[in-house]
């Protein structure tokens, strides 16, 4: 979930392992996360 508020930008990012969560921020960064969006400020992964 993105928040934008305040001039800050703030991304929550839930897993449940270690390894999942390293995996969604390896999507993160080469963009595949685009793909798993619900809303411009929600996404689901699978």
């Amino acid at each position: 979930m993105l928040d934008q508020n305040q001039d800050r930008h703030v991304l929550i990012v839930l897993a449940d392992s270690p390894r999942t969560l390293a995996g969604a921020v390896d999507r993160l960064l080469d963009g595949e996360f685009r793909n798993d969006l619900v809303t411009d400020y929600v996404g689901v992964g699978r």
